[in-house]
């Protein structure tokens, strides 16, 4: 188990980052659950189907479960679908956050960190007609960016120093 954590903190420490490609489009939203007829939510065949070839993929990158520090992070997916556009050059109807739910999840699974850390999440959609894939990207915000995380505009300011008479 050692290695691998090391590996990862390794990656993130040198790059700042970890990227990986998955070679498969996750299933959108819409079908990863489902309710029964109790009114219960469960996850579907196809979503633990993908979700289980994910996890595989990453186990093939990282030998065993890595764990990152509890630190805001931005997470990046670049989807390639096989096609974005119609014939005609009109955008096709696909949802791109639709696709990433699972993703998060498994990533949270695999990662041993809370998707409540991805304080900026990027969905880039692109076209492929040979290898649909999703590329993900972990990146650690910077000290500067923790910073900013904290607004400090006038509206703020303004706002604390009413309440600060009160």
């Amino acid at each position: 188990m050692g290695d691998s954590i090391e590996l990862c903190f390794s990656e993130i420490a040198k790059k700042g980052k970890i990227r990986f490609t998955i070679p498969l489009i996750p299933p959108s939203v819409n079908v990863i659950y489902k309710k029964s007829r109790s009114g219960i939510v469960y996850k579907t065949g196809e979503a633990r189907e993908y979700e289980n070839k994910f996890l595989k993929c990453l186990a093939k990158k990282f030998p065993t479960n890595c764990i990152f520090e509890s630190v805001p992070y931005e997470i990046r997916f670049i989807i390639y679908f096989s096609s974005v556009f119609s014939q005609e050059g009109n955008i096709l109807k696909i949802d791109a956050s639709n696709h990433i739910k699972l993703v998060e999840d498994c990533i949270e699974q695999f990662f041993g960190y809370d998707d409540k850390a991805n304080f900026r999440v990027v969905i880039e959609k692109r076209q492929c007609k040979n290898i649909p894939r999703i590329v993900c990207e972990l990146r650690k915000y910077s000290d500067k960016e923790i910073q900013k995380i904290n607004c400090n505009c006038k509206k703020c300011r303004d706002y604390e120093k009413a309440n600060q008479r009160k």
